[in-house]
């Protein structure tokens, strides 16, 4: 299924298809939220697409609901930094609207939670093994491993 701009228009006619084909599968909530999702990611690629980026690696679009599950999954170490980074980043009483989730963290995890997962994994790399160095300078760091 396309994740592009027809889906944007008529939403209420994918959900249709989509609650068809899943109600007998899963309950109607969580029928929702991937209908919900799809909707967003759709929003996302069109967003992306604006600002030229097409792709996220070679063969990985949002143009479809398979490329679009494949793009997730080759981000979700980096979901998962962005969870450990948040309770000590995430400051204040504003709440986010639950609707918008994806369209505030997702450029947060494309541009910069591939340093975060990196640095992630230098701390393991520092904790587990004892000849392991972090040369930093101006321009960035650099493992020995």
């Amino acid at each position: 299924m396309r994740l592009d701009e027809s889906l944007l228009r008529n939403p209420a006619r994918v959900w249709v298809q989509v609650k068809a084909a899943l109600d007998i599968h899963v309950d109607g909530g969580t029928v929702d939220r991937i209908c919900q999702l799809m909707v967003q990611l759709a929003a996302i690629r069109s967003g992306f697409l604006m600002h030229g980026q097409r792709s996220f690696e070679p063969g990985i679009t949002l143009d479809t609901v398979g490329n679009a599950v494949e793009y997730l999954q080759s981000r979700r170490r980096h979901f998962v930094a962005l969870l450990y980074l948040m309770p000590s980043a995430c400051q204040g009483t504003e709440k986010l609207v639950a609707l918008d989730t994806l369209n505030v963290f997702l450029p947060h995890v494309e541009h910069s939670c591939t340093t975060i997962t990196g640095l992630y994994l230098q701390l393991a790399l520092i904790d587990a093994l004892p000849e392991f160095t972090l040369q930093v300078d101006d321009t960035g760091a650099l493992g020995s491993h």
